[in-house]
């Protein structure tokens, strides 16, 4: 008996050299819409990630993208467990990738489609035939995509002036360089200039952006992140983030107002249901 337990003993000094080491749980990632340079999306984004590890008890790790090719790839590919962004890819995520939204900056999203008198183009009608050139955000930002659902057929689409910030949408329809400028309905409304109109267009409202988790992060986990941001320490935390979208704290998110939202993806690369 000595014997045999001196051996059994020796086998499991063995084990315990030769086992690998236990691994640390691998962090959340944590992106957002590449929407500003990566310096300034860093320092936004960075003090709020900190704030949610220290909340939630998770290691989460910061990930931003400089483009939105890279970004997008990564959310078809599901890279991300924390993603703040636009409703029509939290609608996408929610029905292919089985995404929570948990939070969202209140207020609605919503498309002025703004011309320039000298451009003679007086509806979508006159765009559908070829004429006008349209200042927009790339694709596939929310605006823009609302705007293209209006133009199912490829063909029919007009040609998008590629501008970057909104003051830039004002300035490429001032320039003459673009006929129609889309625009969220807020910055139409403060615009003050006789030589531009709005165009009819469906009235539809979106809900703003949205930070969503994926299914990889439990339930008590999900939980803890949105109590954190629904605070006031974490309004404070976010400011510079809530600063930047016009608003003054996040709000509780309701997964109704997204149904559909992610079908405006369709006509991109690799977002097709």
């Amino acid at each position: 008996m000595p014997i045999r337990n001196t051996l059994y003993f020796s086998l499991l000094i063995l084990l315990l050299l030769y086992l690998p080491p236990a691994t640390a749980a691998e962090p959340l990632i944590f992106s957002a819409a590449p929407t500003q340079n990566r310096l300034t999306a860093e320092a936004l984004y960075q003090p709020l990630v900190s704030y949610l590890q220290a909340k939630s008890g998770q290691s989460i790790k910061l990930e931003l993208e400089s483009h939105f090719t890279s970004y997008t790839f990564k959310v078809r590919s599901d890279k991300y467990d924390i993603l703040f962004d636009g409703p029509h890819f939290v609608g996408w995520r929610m029905d292919v990738k089985r995404h929570t939204p948990l939070v969202r900056l209140p207020g609605a999203i919503q498309l002025a489609v703004v011309a320039s008198k000298r451009s003679n183009i007086g509806s979508l009608d006159d765009l559908r035939l070829g004429r006008g050139r349209v200042c927009a955000f790339p694709q596939p930002n929310m605006l823009t995509m609302i705007f293209l659902d209006q133009f199912p057929n490829p063909l029919q689409r007009p040609h998008l002036i590629r501008s970057q910030g909104f003051s830039e949408l004002e300035q490429c329809l001032r320039s003459g360089r673009g006929d129609v400028a889309l625009m969220p309905l807020n910055q139409w409304q403060t615009l003050a200039n006789p030589d531009f109109i709005s165009l009819d267009f469906p009235p539809h409202t979106y809900p703003n952006r949205t930070l969503t988790v994926s299914s990889r992060v439990d339930k008590a986990t999900a939980e803890s992140i949105k109590q954190a941001l629904l605070s006031g320490e974490g309004a404070a935390v976010a400011n510079n983030i809530l600063t930047l979208f016009n608003a003054a704290r996040f709000e509780e998110a309701n997964p109704a107002e997204y149904q559909g939202l992610g079908k405006l993806l369709a006509s991109e690369y690799g977002f097709r249901y």
